[in-house]
């Protein structure tokens, strides 16, 4: 006489035939294990142990919801949702931004991951480099979120917004930004994370690298203001200065947004042997230009901050900052299964130019 199947195992080969014969819809999941145990007459746990075993032989899939399948489900349903990339428009940062863009390229090519790139010229309007950019108020970032949330309606696998966009602005769509990575800057957010460069370590080597040359004088360049980058470093600048014991301050800071300051700065750089640290890679470019004009370069030193290729280019002395790896971590920070916020700070690296060289 065979003997009767217990409860648990002829409900685990109840369950694998009517999965194996398709009858469950692929494209829906399987009734609760609530349900399942009030069907069967088991304890909850029972049914979790069986379903469990079925999705480690394959029979189910479990969704990343908690919910189980029918295995073919998997391929209907797990498909990797697309990543939205907001960046400020596409200018004279072209080469630091398309460095980010590049790191959230490869990253998502490597999960099989798509991705929406939307460039937004309401952040920041900066088609000259002659004159200061300027910055969109926080009521033009909110109108320009919410319009890209109405175009993009569908769940997204999370959000890269870079360093103009405002902790407010972000704030107020909490609910419809599931997962954000700020770049470029920490954020006050208890929802989001970040990803940026070592501030700290980047001002202390920049400002070290310039006591040890030698120079007499070391003048702080304010690029232009409203830019929480720039800010940062120069913030850092001071604070390292207060370490090291040198004199230097927010009254120490000299303006370069336009053509007038630059010309006002460089006619006061007369006599000693001065050095200036402009933490943006474009206005420091058009300093170069004006230190060559006039014969002052060598005398007159200038570290800047910014990207490898534009370091090269104009053979600067420039903290590089790892735009390609702070990318491609933003999109780590949003593939993580603990959906927690976390911050990542990447170092940076000195490039020794020609614009501080040694007399």
């Amino acid at each position: 006489m065979t003997k009767p199947l217990s409860p648990i195992l002829h409900f685990e080969t109840a369950l694998a035939e009517r999965l194996a014969q398709g009858g469950y819809p692929s494209d829906a999941p399987l009734p609760t294990t609530r349900q399942l145990a009030g069907e069967h007459g088991l304890s909850n746990a029972s049914v979790h142990r069986v379903l469990r075993k079925l999705a480690e032989s394959g029979a189910l899939w479990r969704h990343e919801n908690g919910r189980y399948y029918p295995a073919a489900a998997r391929e209907l349903l797990d498909k990797p949702r697309p990543l939205a990339c907001l960046l400020r428009q596409l200018q004279h940062w072209a080469f630091a931004y398309q460095g980010i863009m590049a790191g959230v390229s490869e990253a998502c090519g490597r999960s099989h991951r798509s991705m929406i790139l939307t460039h937004n010229e309401v952040l920041v309007r900066h088609r000259d480099t002659a004159q200061p950019p300027t910055f969109g108020s926080a009521e033009m970032q909110r109108a320009a979120l919410a319009q890209f949330l109405e175009i993009h309606p569908e769940p997204l696998h999370g959000f890269v917004l870079d360093h103009l966009w405002r902790d407010e602005v972000i704030a107020r769509f909490r609910r419809e930004l599931s997962r954000v990575v700020v770049v470029n800057r920490p954020t006050s957010l208890p929802f989001a994370s970040a990803v940026y460069p070592d501030f700290r370590l980047g001002a202390t080597l920049a400002l070290g690298h310039l006591a040890v040359r030698g120079y007499e004088r070391i003048v702080p360049v304010l690029p232009f203001e409203g830019d929480p980058f720039t800010a940062r470093f120069l913030d850092e600048f001071f604070l390292a200065a207060g370490r090291m014991g040198l004199s230097l301050g927010p009254d120490d800071l000299i303006p370069a947004a336009t053509e007038a300051d630059r010309t006002a700065l460089l006619q006061s750089l007369t006599g000693e042997r001065v050095a200036l640290f402009c933490p943006e890679s474009n206005v420091a470019a058009l300093l170069l230009h004006g230190l060559r004009e006039r014969a002052l370069e060598g005398r007159v030193g200038l570290l800047s901050v910014g990207d490898a290729m534009s370091a090269g280019m104009h053979g600067m002395t420039t903290l590089v900052v790892p735009f390609q790896e702070i990318g491609a971590e933003a999109v780590a920070l949003l593939d993580r299964p603990d959906a927690g916020p976390v911050e990542r700070v990447l170092p940076l690296e000195l490039f020794l130019g020609a614009t501080t060289s040694s007399q």
